[in-house]
């Protein structure tokens, strides 16, 4: 069941992909390469469409290190820029949260079946039989 859903989910991607570069057969094999080397894909989209509209005459030779390059600038720009940290809730307050918080949930429950009655009336839960029986 889990190789399925991966080979659905790959099948889903690689037709985004295809959406994404509107058919450029280039940008996808650029973009296919590079994710097969560990880049990101979120970030290679808008650096890819990038380089093929401001250099449409580079090849992919070409293309792959000024891609990079700006992959990485745009990386570091990335870590270097001061994120909020989140305050940490300890488990006494966790009574004041939203309602929409787990950590909330957990603290209305007083066991652990209580919290699974209370996150499956939420439809937090995926289920699994109905979607096995759908498919069989």
């Amino acid at each position: 069941m889990l190789e399925l859903g991966n080979l659905l989910r790959s099948k889903q991607e690689n037709i985004d992909t295809v959406a994404r570069y509107r058919g450029n057969e280039q940008a996808i094999r650029l973009h296919n390469m590079l994710v097969d080397m560990g880049y990101a894909s979120d970030l290679l989209e808008p650096l890819i469409c990038r380089a093929f509209k401001e250099h449409p005459d580079l090849v992919m030779k070409d293309l792959m290190p000024l891609i990079l390059n700006w992959y990485q600038s745009t990386d570091s720009e990335a870590s270097t820029s001061s994120t909020p940290k989140v305050p940490v809730v300890k488990k006494e307050k966790w009574h004041a949260l939203d309602s929409h918080d787990l950590r909330f949930l957990f603290s209305q429950a007083s066991s652990e079946e209580d919290v699974y009655k209370s996150l499956g009336q939420k439809g937090l839960f995926f289920d699994t039989e109905s979607w096995v029986d759908s498919y069989g």
